[in-house]
């Protein structure tokens, strides 16, 4: 609101257009089990990385991504000796950065023998309190790393 020199008011209206020469910038942090996709370049490994655009009227923006690869690892042996010795006594997986995990192991006919969603616990060699006989078994491994989900299977050897 303003004011003539008669004191009478008025209403002013400004447009006012700012072009400014400092860039937009936007920070985002992500972790990811595998490689990870940002505008269209493919990242394999943890670090800080740098996008720059500009507009069709000169302005840029910048964005930051400080991602983090995690070392996913998963192993299962190929064979397990349980006959207390105490040494290879249990079939399970050996991990890194890995959640929701269960295994299964099947009989060489397909039965479901062994079933565990715990990453601690592994398979003892016996089925219904009964050990089980020399062989071979297949198993499955299911499990998640930062919410993306993986399944393996393979083999196992059971010596006696």
């Amino acid at each position: 609101l303003t004011t003539d020199l008669n004191g009478c008011d008025s209403t002013a209206t400004l447009n006012l257009t700012i072009n400014s020469n400092s860039p937009t910038v936007s920070t985002s942090t992500d972790t990811s089990c595998i490689p990870y996709t940002w505008n269209g370049i493919i990242y394999d490994t943890s670090g800080g990385y740098t996008y720059t655009t500009v507009d069709a009227n000169g302005c840029d923006s910048i964005a930051n991504l400080v991602l983090t690869i995690l070392e996913m690892t998963v192993f299962l042996p190929n064979t397990f000796t349980p006959n207390e010795d105490n040494l290879n006594e249990e079939f399970r997986a050996f991990y890194a950065n890995v959640q929701d995990y269960e295994l299964w192991i099947y009989s060489r006919w397909g039965e479901l023998i062994f079933y565990s969603d715990n990453k601690e616990y592994g398979w003892n060699g016996a089925y219904k309190n009964r050990m089980c006989q020399h062989g071979v078994y297949g198993w499955k491994v299911q499990y998640s790393c930062n919410e993306e989900p993986f399944i393996k299977k393979g083999f196992l050897t059971l010596i006696r």
